[in-house]
């Protein structure tokens, strides 16, 4: 496996450094810059295709907290992604429809995870994530960005009522802003490419951790990644040696180039 020289070590330091003195989003621009993002990325596949990670990008692109670690453990179950502040949980058990907060005003770029959800006749996946895209003038969503819904791993906007809720459970979470802490390096890695992949996550000549992806269009082709290290720029490499220093908040795809395997940095 090819290591890096001590130049472009200290090379790299001084780059991630600089780009670590940045500050994330204010945070009451998160929500528009989600449905920016979401809008722009509508019939395209984001991340593996997974509801969740449409989600995850649109924090991530947005300035907005991405990382699992940093927005607190699932809940109520394991699976039952959280995704800021909540907000409100609109329920309904044993025919009740409840709203445990309906003073508390829901606004676009708020996240929506469900739990056994059904609307009118429309059941969801046990655990779903979706984005909310517009409101009504008392503040409840009216349309929603959801990608993987009927196994179309697309983005697509859809109209949404939540009085239609006759089973389970909506908690709506408002998106929390990206703390940026020096020397921590937030980042995500997507494969898409028609084979699996493994890469190494390192700093310096040290290995972090090892990843196969699966391939493309999968839930396992993408990962998030939160890396503490000495200063030293994380860098990816892959098996055939193609290496790429990290940098905090981006996007990363694995792809077949024109001349092989390559890493590319997403623009957003």
């Amino acid at each position: 496996m090819a290591t890096m020289n001590r130049f472009a070590l200290r090379a790299a330091f001084f780059v991630g450094f600089c780009l670590q003195l940045g500050t994330s989003a204010n945070a009451q621009s998160i929500g528009d810059n989600m449905i920016s993002y979401l809008n722009g990325t509508l019939a395209t596949r984001v991340g593996g295709g997974e509801c969740d990670q449409m989600a995850t990008e649109a924090l991530r692109v947005a300035g907005g907290e991405f990382v699992p670690s940093d927005l607190g453990d699932d809940f109520p179950s394991t699976g039952d992604k959280v995704w800021g502040t909540l907000v409100t949980v609109i329920s309904n058990q044993n025919n009740t429809w409840s709203d445990s907060n309906p003073g508390n005003t829901c606004l676009p770029g708020d996240v929506i995870q469900f739990g056994s959800a059904v609307l009118g006749t429309t059941s969801y996946p046990q655990q779903f994530t979706c984005v909310v895209a517009a409101v009504d003038t008392s503040g409840r969503p009216t349309s929603i960005y959801q990608q993987n819904f009927n196994n179309n791993r697309v983005v697509q906007q859809a109209t949404f009522d939540a009085t239609q809720l006759n089973n389970g459970w909506l908690r709506i979470y408002r998106p929390i802003e990206r703390i940026d802490r020096f020397n921590e390096w937030k980042f995500t890695i997507v494969n898409n490419d028609t084979r699996q992949h493994t890469y190494y996550l390192m700093y310096g000549e040290d290995t972090i951790t090892v990843v196969t992806v699966t391939a493309a269009n999968t839930a396992g082709s993408f990962y998030i990644h939160s890396v503490d290290t000495d200063g030293t720029v994380p860098n990816f490499l892959l098996y055939n040696e193609t290496s790429y220093f990290v940098q905090v908040a981006k996007g990363n795809e694995i792809y077949q180039s024109p001349n092989g395997l390559a890493i590319l940095q997403l623009s957003q």
